[in-house]
């Protein structure tokens, strides 16, 4: 029973941390659009397109620093 736990809470906490990219990922989106409407320019969203990798490794990065995932119940102190 622990293994099945253990290999939910794995799959729980992954399955969370693509909802999260994918959330950051449609916010730019999302603002981009209603900046520009529904017929954007592309020569604006492909540099967002280059970015891409940056924003995702970034976000990655920032959620490790600040023990975003982090399951040890400690609360970060500011």
């Amino acid at each position: 029973m622990h293994t099945h736990f253990h290999k939910f809470f794995k799959l729980s906490k992954f399955i969370v941390f693509i909802v999260d990219l994918l959330l950051i990922h449609t916010g730019f989106i999302l603002a981009y659009t209603i900046k520009f409407g529904t017929n954007p320019p592309i020569a604006n969203l492909e540099p967002y397109y280059e970015l891409i990798p940056v924003i995702t490794l970034s976000a990655i990065i920032l959620f490790h620093i600040y023990g975003l995932y982090n399951t040890h119940g400690k609360a970060m102190e500011i």
